[in-house]
């Protein structure tokens, strides 16, 4: 059997799915993302800014999350 790798990433996306307000979901990614290592931190942190709907952050933080395992929408 397969093991995988649980992603800090997939732990606050799914809290921040679950969390309606757009303005909550959008600083509890953006603290996590602030405190790791990855590469284009500054381009993620950007664009977490201009996203306007609680819709569309969910979509790209579920975009986020395929592409962390390989897959993109």
């Amino acid at each position: 059997m397969k093991k995988y790798n649980v992603s800090t990433l997939h732990t606050i996306i799914q809290q921040a799915w679950a969390e309606p307000d757009l303005n909550k979901a959008r600083y509890m990614v953006k603290e996590h993302i602030n405190s790791t290592q990855i590469k284009s931190k500054e381009t993620i942190l950007n664009t977490l800014d201009t996203i306007k709907s609680k819709s569309k952050l969910d979509f790209y933080l579920a975009n986020s999350l395929l592409a962390f395992e390989g897959h993109r929408v």
